[in-house]
């Protein structure tokens, strides 16, 4: 008979769970590596045929879905480094992310919740409307191999990008109107926040 469906929401709430009682980092790092592949393969199944999506590749992206997500991904790190900067925090320290040279560790954990409502719903918005073409937007890198968006994929990709960015949303009936650029604002307050609390409590994490 066919076998059961197991993944999905579910596995992804078990793993959830598991994670909070995760007593160290590298245990948490390998529940969210395998949450990750299960999210990405139920992920795959919201892409339409034109542009479909199997599996999550980078460094170089391998096809047209990977290049939008790779792309989106880029640019939501740049806008969380340049808040974390903004409000005098080393980007480079982080607690989840290994802190390897040049790698902006704590601005790739604090966007890790917002991979999904920004950049991946996005890109599930560009390729079922049709918005990027794989024959028009983008290019294959003869250099590495890699598919990317090439300069009309980018400008396309950035004008939508900056629409959902600056879209005014309110996440409950009455709580007061924001926007995505705001919410990553407001994600490196609340860590500053807790590390002053920290701080003034006498109990410091450090990564």
């Amino acid at each position: 008979g066919e076998e059961p469906h197991i993944h999905g929401t579910e596995a992804l709430a078990a793993y959830a769970r598991e994670a909070l009682r995760a007593d160290s980092v590298d245990v948490a790092r390998g529940i969210e590596g395998i949450a990750a592949a299960i999210y990405f393969r139920e992920l795959g199944r919201y892409f339409p045929e034109a542009i479909p999506f199997a599996a999550r590749t980078r460094r170089p992206p391998r096809d047209p879905a990977n290049a939008l997500l790779s792309f989106g991904y880029t640019m939501l790190l740049g806008e969380m480094e340049c808040a974390i900067r903004l409000h005098g925090l080393d980007a480079a320290i982080g607690h989840l992310h290994e802190d390897l040279a040049f790698s902006p560790s704590l601005a790739l954990d604090l966007m890790e919740p917002l991979r999904a409502p920004v950049v991946d719903l996005l890109v599930l918005n560009i390729v079922n409307h049709v918005m990027v073409k794989p024959s028009g937007h983008f290019e294959v890198s003869a250099e590495d191999g890699g598919t990317y968006l090439n300069d009309a994929g980018r400008r396309s990709f950035f004008l939508m990008y900056e629409q959902a960015m600056e879209r005014r949303f309110s996440v409950a009936r009455s709580a007061p109107h924001t926007t995505l650029r705001r919410v990553i604002d407001s994600t490196v307050a609340t860590y500053l926040g807790m590390l002053e609390r920290d701080a003034d409590d006498d109990f410091f994490f450090l990564p």
